[in-house]
């Protein structure tokens, strides 16, 4: 696997006033695009491994919206994510006190 290939949709979100109906649990691999979007979520944020190890959690998430995010990986222009999880917000976005170096 070349991991530079990979796009990072680590953000896809329900919309506030929809509910999802694609909720899987725990790690899922080779789940189709149209699986996810037809299943209630909505892309938020996607970009290159290499580009989003720079960005912050508030620049990767400022367009997303919704009580739940999915955060899956594919390679570029594939229509399948390699792996993919969902949960509720609260549980995915907390402080845990780890500060983490970009470089």
């Amino acid at each position: 696997m070349i991991f530079r290939s990979l796009v990072l949709a680590a953000a896809l979100a329900t919309a506030p006033a929809a509910a999802a109906t694609y909720l899987p649990v725990g790690p899922q691999l080779n789940v189709a695009v149209s699986t996810v979007t037809g299943g209630g979520w909505t892309q938020c944020f996607s970009g290159p491994m290499s580009q989003f190890l720079g960005f912050s959690a508030a620049t990767t998430l400022a367009d997303c919206s919704g009580d739940r995010l999915l955060v899956a990986g594919r390679a570029t222009g594939a229509n399948s994510f390699l792996v993919l999880a969902q949960a509720l917000n609260t549980d995915v976005l907390f402080d845990t006190g780890i500060r983490v170096r970009t470089h």
